[in-house]
């Protein structure tokens, strides 16, 4: 799909998400670099000189990391590969389901239409850190 997505946007000039069910129309600067992000597993932007790997390493804060259950685009795994790049952060876990919000699915955005129950919970993890 990187592939695929970084061709059509070129092609395009940007990225026809909604055509693909994916992301919205996107910049095709974006698109790459999400498409270099799946393809090599680091972080890096085009035109930017920051070090994003070393930059992600350096990270010393509260860091609040939030799964949904049922999100294809950011999975379980992508966000352990992305902590793992903040070794010295302090990590804190929460993973949202459907079932918590009452509702039969959540995916990537859903988790924005239920602000009652991810709103309370980012402010309580917000309260502590300030700890």
């Amino acid at each position: 799909f990187n592939h695929f997505a970084r061709q059509t946007a070129r092609a395009a000039g940007y990225w026809p998400g909604p055509r693909f069910r994916f992301g919205g129309n996107e910049a095709t600067r974006l698109v790459r670099d999400w498409s270099a992000q799946g393809l090599t597993g680091r972080y890096s932007a085009v035109g930017m000189a920051a070090d994003l790997e070393a930059g992600l390493a350096g990270v010393q804060m509260p860091v609040l990391a939030i799964n949904i259950a049922d999100d294809w685009y950011a999975p379980q795994r992508a966000t352990d590969h992305l902590l793992a790049k903040m070794p010295r952060a302090a990590v804190t876990r929460e993973r949202i389901t459907p079932r918590d919000l009452g509702v039969k699915a959540v995916k990537h955005f859903g988790w924005q239409k239920h602000p009652a129950v991810v709103a309370p919970m980012i402010s309580q993890w917000v309260r502590s850190a300030e700890d």
